[in-house]
């Protein structure tokens, strides 16, 4: 066979599987089977405090301080409620860091998710196995309602069979998948693409059951995940496309939603429900201005991210410098993207409800770090973008007079395979990721770690690399019923050198290099170094900083009262930042109540502090 006939073979046939009706059928369990690793994740990070929450023992009512708290459709996600007095408990007892702010909250509403874990809690409550089967049921489910929609709104063509294609094997659920805190985000993308295809069923035929049927399934997209207000964007993008309506009709059938979204906003904050003092997101509501910076910066890497590479979880491991460059090299491909497929979009209906609906989805995603498993519902649209966009620009018919030239249909090509292939490979390897960072939760933590000798004391971690993980002793230990330390403490953040300066029997002043909750920073010495771009340390620096917050930045001299401690501020940096502190023990420092450890990057363990003698310095890496 020649190449000429072989490529029109390939040609003629990948259209024809496409869209063979059976198509579907055999995509979802191919699918299935790429995200089968899922089943083997086991519990990762948030997982461990819900399922500490949700134990009968009783030493995690007073672990979690608060009845109800971490427990119940109604508090579920509510990390931190704003109740200054239940932070100064979780301060006392060394569950967040004695640097951060009393002003923070961290509170999601989110019932209908909460019910479904519920439900496994009451199931199979040790079997993560069962729980994850139950987040691949939500997966399948997706996929359903995606091939359904698709094929709505494409017709029965191969470009629905292509979007469909690209959207199974994306890699935008596979932590969603692989994390079962962070199945809302599969639950809020199902109903909103059922309020999707409801609402095309109910304008296209005139039914209003299927209208009203749209509404509550919106509803219930937004009871189970903030992220569900992006499918709002693909409603405002029909009315505007694909809508063969009068403009006042047009027009109407959008404010069924709009009212739900403020009556849901409404309730969602006056049921104390909301971000404020994080960095790790940004309330619109709260801080506008904050937000509407975050979406310049955001929204093109999370676009890139959808449409090509590299997955926006880059973000969190690169320089402030490397942050930059990113930005504008995402600004520059998407122009060059949009100049390079402009003529196969004009025109075309579809393509602009796709690529409408897309930047729209993202917008409320800004509110977050940019990462992939929030875009499940914005990938819905970019996957849609991709096969529209390969369906028009390989179709003759579509463009007879300006046929596309080869060079772009070849980098659509190319786009397409990295796209499946990113995704196949992010479904496979992404369960094994999480494994590895749990286990280093467990070593930071040192859940696992010297567990009778530390007993009914107090620990004090003299440089833990991430002390907000420290906070994973105390579940971690509940759940294999280990005893408990009595308290911890942090003394310094371990990711940067720090002296301690020994004053009394009882009294020691830190002082860490570039000072508490430093922001990332660039710390390499040239240009060719990596570190100049990419440094893990800096994804960590960003979780030290998570809850810094910004509405009380700390003063000079102030002191804090914790049970066995004081701590004064006794040097600020120019950011208002603590720079050094001074602990004052209510015991000397070498009395058996006390357990000092420090952290050895070098065997990636803790080893016991030699406390020095009164006046002298010890420097710790």
């Amino acid at each position: 066979m020649t190449s000429s006939r072989f490529a029109w073979s390939i040609r003629n046939t990948i259209p024809w599987i496409l869209s063979w009706p059976g198509f579907p059928f055999v995509l979802m369990p191919a699918a299935v089977l790429l995200a089968w690793p899922c089943l083997s994740a086991g519990w990762f990070g948030d997982d461990i405090l819900h399922r500490a929450a949700h134990s009968d023992d009783p030493a995690a009512d007073a672990l979690f301080l608060q009845d109800g708290r971490l427990k119940g459709p109604m508090r579920m996600y509510s990390f931190f409620t704003g109740e200054q007095e239940r932070l100064r408990q979780a301060m006392d007892l060394g569950g967040i860091p004695w640097w951060c702010d009393l002003d923070i909250r961290a509170a999601f509403w989110r019932p209908l998710t909460a019910c479904f874990s519920l439900l496994d809690y009451w199931l199979w409550p040790d079997s993560s196995a069962m729980m994850h089967c139950h987040s691949l049921a939500w997966f399948i489910g997706l996929l359903i309602l995606a091939a359904a929609t698709y094929r709505n709104l494409m017709g029965a063509g191969w470009a629905a069979g292509l979007a469909l294609l690209l959207y199974a094997l994306n890699d935008t659920p596979a932590v969603p998948l692989a994390f079962l805190a962070n199945r809302h985000i599969l639950l809020g993308a199902g109903w909103g693409l059922f309020a999707l295809w409801a609402h095309d069923h109910g304008r296209r035929f005139h039914r209003l059951p299927f209208v009203i049927l749209a509404s509550t399934a919106y509803v219930l997209s937004l009871l189970s995940s903030e992220s569900g207000v992006a499918v709002s964007a693909y409603l405002l993008a029909y009315a505007v496309w694909l809508d063969r309506g009068p403009a006042r009709s047009r027009a109407l059938s959008i404010l069924p939603y709009i009212t739900l979204t403020i009556i849901w906003r409404i309730l969602y904050i006056s049921l104390g429900y909301g971000i404020s003092g994080l960095e790790l997101y940004v309330d619109p509501g709260i801080d506008p201005a904050r937000f509407g910076m975050a979406v310049v910066e955001r929204l093109p890497i999370l676009l890139l991210g959808i449409l090509a590479l590299p997955s926006p979880e880059l973000y969190v491991l690169l320089t402030p410098f490397a942050v930059r460059i990113y930005w504008m090299a995402a600004v520059s491909l998407l122009c060059g993207l949009t100049f390079l497929f402009y003529p196969v979009w004009r025109g075309c209906r579809i393509s602009g409800f796709w690529l409408t609906g897309t930047v729209l989805a993202l917008v409320p995603l800004c509110a977050a770090w940019p990462g992939g498993r929030s875009l499940v519902l914005a990938a819905f649209g970019g996957m849609g973008l991709l096969a529209q966009t390969t369906h028009n620009t390989f179709q003759v018919s579509f463009t007879p007079d300006r046929p596309a030239p080869a060079w772009t249909r070849r980098i659509l090509v190319l786009l397409l395979i990295t796209r499946i292939l990113s995704g196949a490979v992010h479904l496979q390897w992404t369960p094994a990721a999480l494994d590895r960072l749990q286990k280093g939760i467990d070593l930071v933590s040192m859940a696992k770690q010297s567990v009778l000798e530390q007993a009914g004391k107090t620990v004090i971690f003299v440089n833990p690399p991430v002390p907000l993980l420290v906070a994973y002793l105390f579940p971690i230990r509940l759940l294999n019923g280990d005893p408990l330390p009595s308290r911890v403490r942090v003394l310094t953040p371990g990711l940067d050198p720090a002296a301690l300066v020994r004053i009394d029997a009882k009294t020691v002043v830190v002082r860490p290099q570039y000072g508490y909750a430093g922001p990332p920073r660039w710390v390499a010495d040239s240009w060719l170094d990596p570190k100049t771009y990419v440094d893990p340390a800096n994804s960590l620096r960003r979780i030290e900083r998570l809850l810094l917050g910004k509405k009380s930045p700390s003063q000079l001299g102030k002191k804090l009262s914790l049970t066995g401690v004081s701590i004064e501020i006794t040097q600020l940096t120019g950011d208002q930042r603590p720079a050094a502190a001074k602990f004052v023990f209510d015991v000397p420092l070498e009395d058996s109540s006390l357990y000092w450890v420090q952290w050895n990057p070098r065997t990636w363990e803790y080893q016991p502090f030699p406390l020095p003698p009164i006046g002298e310095t010890v420097h710790v890496e």
